[in-house]
């Protein structure tokens, strides 16, 4: 059972880490435009995005490298 904790724990920091870069993606894209509606918005997607991943990161005990690792290797320590 805890290891079906820990691999949803990760798919979901996972999701948020995604979520993230493609915000900064869509952020450069819109201030290239100078679109700064669409900028704001993205911008707002980055912070909640960083306040989830941080709060995250926190309460599991999970650190961003070993995201990396998982997501790398495919496995956990």
């Amino acid at each position: 059972m805890q290891a079906h904790s820990w691999a949803t724990q990760t798919c979901a920091l996972q999701g948020y880490a995604s979520a993230l870069m493609g915000n900064t993606l869509m952020c450069s894209h819109f201030a290239h435009r100078a679109e700064r509606s669409a900028v704001n918005v993205q911008l707002i997607g980055i912070a909640s995005n960083l306040l989830v991943l941080s709060q995250a990161s926190e309460t599991v005990n999970l650190m961003v490298h070993e995201i990396v690792i998982v997501t790398a290797t495919g496995r956990h320590r």
